[in-house]
């Protein structure tokens, strides 16, 4: 099958993530093409590596937005594809604009439970457009039927697909240290909840924490870290395309999010044998496993953060392992990128079986 991808940019972020993976792991068995909406692109290297095919066609630029728009129906017009995939809100909207133009079968993939007020009307205008739409999470499941976005029979829940290099990392037993060094990973916007964490370590100063990516609020976060003088054990470290690199350096990781999908930073840690620390947002419910794959908090407060956090630093090393090692397990059997894709893949046959006459 000829299967397209369209989503807004490439930047570092969670639905930017997946379709990397899901393009990488259908080559071979597909033609796959990504059209990106932006010119930020973080995963140039390892697109280039992998040969996929990236069409960047930004339509933000007002000086060639119509030379650019006309530009992104002559593509989809020579690609021909059998099916297109729009992530997220620009994506699925160009997306559903191929179906009614073009007569190309839409898929569409919301990737986060919060409500989007404006977006969120002219999703629901637009659903006649989009032969299925794919979630991530029981959780946003329910929200986008809540607020009647499509019809509960076109929502499939797939899970996102895992990074084999982190199930494939080498299982670091928990140490018992007199600083337990906490690391959490995400871009630095307000749904992430950094406000909250570096609140938190306020109140823990047995601690020390690293922050990983980049983001509008670096500077607030800065200046927050400042005026509670925690110079000394709190660190924004900036965009990596290494993050195994911080993980192997955590005794624990956290994710302090106020919304969310499912958290690829979460799972990445769990993947890679990390006990975690998370709100409970999106989807995390679901990585519970039994209750103890990670530890789980109320979100959008710095208290119950920190609580949670001082439950696992008060755990031994032997326990945090245990949970590591459960945990992997979990993402293993439940995130394999073979299952998931074959999963996607079932989904794109059922839409483009059915095409537009």
């Amino acid at each position: 099958m000829r299967i397209l991808f369209v989503i807004a940019g490439l930047g570092r972020g969670g639905a930017e993530t997946q379709v990397v993976r899901l393009t990488e792991n259908m080559l071979g068995r597909h033609q796959v093409r990504i059209i990106s909406l932006l010119k930020e692109n973080a995963f140039e290297e390892r697109l280039k590596r992998q040969q996929i095919d990236l069409v960047t066609l930004p339509i933000n630029d007002r000086s060639r937005i119509f030379k650019n728009l006309a530009a992104l129906f002559r593509e989809v017009k020579n690609f021909r594809p059998d099916c297109s995939i729009g992530f997220m809100f620009h994506g699925i909207m160009v997306s559903r604009l191929f179906s009614v133009l073009m007569g190309v079968p839409s898929i569409g993939s919301i990737r986060t439970e919060k409500a989007q007020g404006t977006k969120d009307k002219l999703l629901k205008w637009t659903d006649f457009a989009s032969r299925a739409l794919v979630v991530n999470a029981d959780r946003t499941r329910n929200k986008i039927i809540e607020r009647k976005l499509t019809r509960p029979d076109k929502v499939r829940i797939i899970n996102n697909a895992m990074d084999e290099a982190f199930l494939q990392e080498p299982l670091q037993p928990g140490q018992d240290s007199p600083v337990f060094h906490w690391v959490a990973i995400g871009r630095l916007i307000e749904a992430k909840g950094y406000d909250h964490l570096i609140q938190a370590m306020a109140g823990l100063p047995q601690a020390k924490l690293t922050l990983v990516g980049g983001g509008p609020l670096r500077e607030a976060l800065q200046q927050q870290v400042h005026n509670l003088k925690l110079e000394d054990r709190v660190l924004l470290a900036g965009e990596t395309a290494d993050v195994l690199s911080y993980l192997r350096q955590a005794d624990g990781v956290v994710l302090s999010s106020r919304w969310e999908g499912m958290p690829n930073a979460l799972l990445e840690a769990m993947a890679a044998g990390k006990p975690c620390v998370a709100t409970n947002v999106g989807g995390v419910s679901s990585l519970q496993g039994q209750g103890d794959n990670l530890i789980m908090v109320q979100p959008d407060a710095a208290e119950p953060l920190q609580e949670g956090m001082q439950r696992m630093m008060q755990l031994s090393a032997a326990e945090r392992t245990s949970m590591g090692v459960r945990a992997r397990a979990f993402v293993k059997d439940h995130f394999g990128a073979t299952a998931v894709v074959r999963l996607w893949e079932e989904v794109i046959e059922n839409s483009s079986n059915h095409r537009r006459k």
